[in-house]
């Protein structure tokens, strides 16, 4: 996954509009990790975790406005990867990021790549959990996504050897049903991203990007060896 590591997910959406993105000349486009078909120049993508979440963004309606315009400015200076989450939006807003983000694709002057990843509820215990999950993302866009992600491990709360053999083989099955062209992970170590990545490919799917907290102040992803296993694998 050495070509996906330029492609550092940053939830930027909110800044978008006033950021003046570095790369006035492009650079030669590179595949989006084991999925070939998919090529970027601009190594950034947009979050949309601001959409719905009243508890730390104070969302309210009238802000859909500056959301979308950030998106369109983003979009304009050659972003054109967008991640969500089915689980974006606090309480009744829940999913209230795809549905935003689909009407803002609906009307883009070029069509974006959206990185959709799926909670890992621990009521979702089978693989096709993950597909009527993405489905119902799908429905929620207006569009299929073009990655299918695993949103947090469920080691998170103990259940990951239970659970994530199904969320891997959900997630491949959601490209095989014709949902997604690939698969995104996210937050894991360096041993669960071999795992990963290894459950995915056996599943018949390819990976193309890791998700992960990476910054100045969260160093951990480099410090653990996270990135040589991307490079790796």
């Amino acid at each position: 996954m050495r070509r996906a590591r330029a492609c550092v997910v940053v939830g930027a959406a909110a800044v978008a509009t006033a950021l003046q993105f570095p790369w006035a000349a492009k650079a030669p486009p590179r595949p989006l990790g084991q999925v070939d078909e998919l090529t970027y120049d601009a190594p950034l993508a947009v979050g949309t975790w601001q959409a719905g979440n009243r508890l730390l963004y104070d969302y309210s309606v009238e802000r859909d406005a500056d959301l979308k315009a950030a998106w369109a400015r983003a979009a304009e200076r050659g972003a054109k990867y967008f991640d969500t989450g089915d689980s974006y939006g606090t309480g009744e807003l829940e999913g209230r990021a795809e549905r935003l983000l689909g009407a803002f694709a609906a009307t883009a002057p070029s069509e974006p790549w959206i990185h959709s990843k799926l909670a890992t509820y621990p009521w979702r215990l089978r693989p096709d959990d993950f597909v009527r999950a993405c489905e119902a993302s799908r429905d929620r866009l207006g569009r299929p996504v073009t990655l299918v992600g695993q949103h947090w491990s469920a080691e998170t709360y103990g259940l990951g050897a239970v659970q994530d053999p199904a969320v891997y083989r959900g997630l491949a099955k959601c490209c095989d049903a014709g949902l997604a062209k690939g698969v995104g992970l996210s937050n894991l170590g360096p041993a669960g991203l071999r795992k990963g990545v290894d459950a995915v490919n056996a599943a018949g799917a390819r990976v193309a990007t890791h998700q992960t907290q990476f910054s100045l102040l969260c160093r951990g992803p480099l410090e653990s060896g996270a990135f040589d296993v991307a490079d790796e694998v």
